[in-house]
């Protein structure tokens, strides 16, 4: 599958991919096949649950196969587990898809996915100044727990939230947090009454810092820790332009360091 015509494919996923095909609960503390692991831990406000992230282990053979699965949550898991590969541990994730071709549509799908996360996660860019934190996301409306709407995602009468719309790839928000979560609170914002509450509150923030975002997923209360970054100097939360340029920039290494050799003929036996 060649590069671009990937981009066709990827745009939608890496500019704004659907949270329902993500993990929906990280807090329970389950291992499972393809290596991670999530553990409990300490929460903030009535039913919060803290979401954790820990590497037991990292079996790519195990996760390249589950990207192939007719499961698609099993699918989403194992793109999921990708995105969180350590740099020094994607030579041996290159090594393993190399060992298992010829690989299936959606198992390049699927690699591609995780591999142009990690690529952009890897990528210099030119920090704005003054320095300032970002998380990466862009954010949707506002819901009030008192309406309706709220109510069904399990909101309290007197929470207000911003959803999550859609997670810039190469960020840390990317894998952490989904489309579709409601935010309700953060460090220096313990009750939202718009996006912009958020925007600042983010911004004050230290470039760098793991900050506890307070989150509905699914009707349930839970806090998860995402890592903030630099601002680049040209990036603002609504810049698709800025992002298309950094996916094709993405799709080009995948097509040249990735696809291309996976897709090689593999050498005659001598």
């Amino acid at each position: 599958m060649r590069c671009w015509n990937l981009l066709v494919i990827l745009a939608p996923m890496c500019l704004a991919p659907p949270g329902n095909h993500l993990p929906t609960d990280l807090a329970k503390p389950t291992t499972t096949p393809d290596g991670s692991r999530s553990l409990p831990g300490s929460g903030t406000g009535q039913g919060a649950t803290r979401a954790v992230e820990a590497e037991v282990r990292i079996d790519f053979p195990v996760l390249i196969a589950n990207l192939g699965d007719d499961d698609p949550a099993r699918r989403a898991t194992a793109v999921h587990a990708l995105t969180l590969v350590p740099a020094d541990k994607i030579d041996g994730l290159k090594a393993a898809a190399m060992a298992a071709r010829p690989l299936s549509p959606a198992q390049q799908e699927g690699l591609a996915t995780a591999v142009t996360h990690l690529i952009l996660a890897a990528q210099n860019y030119e920090p704005a100044d003054p320095p300032s934190a970002v998380l990466g996301v862009t954010f949707g409306s506002m819901v009030f727990g008192a309406t309706v709407e709220g109510a069904a995602m399990g909101l309290g009468s007197g929470t207000i939230g911003v959803t999550l719309e859609d997670r810039v790839p190469g960020f840390d928000a990317y894998t952490m947090l989904q489309n579709g979560d409601v935010i309700v609170a953060l460090p220096g914002v313990p009750h939202m009454t718009s996006t912009e509450d958020f925007r600042m509150g983010v911004r004050v923030q230290k470039p760098g810092a793991s900050i506890d975002i307070t989150v509905f997923r699914d009707g349930k209360r839970m806090v998860v820790p995402v890592r903030l970054h630099l601002r680049p100097a040209d990036y603002e939360d609504q810049n698709q332009d800025w992002r298309g340029k950094r996916l094709a920039y993405a799709l080009q290494v995948w097509h040249d360091q990735w696809e291309e050799p996976l897709n090689a003929a593999p050498a005659a036996a001598k």
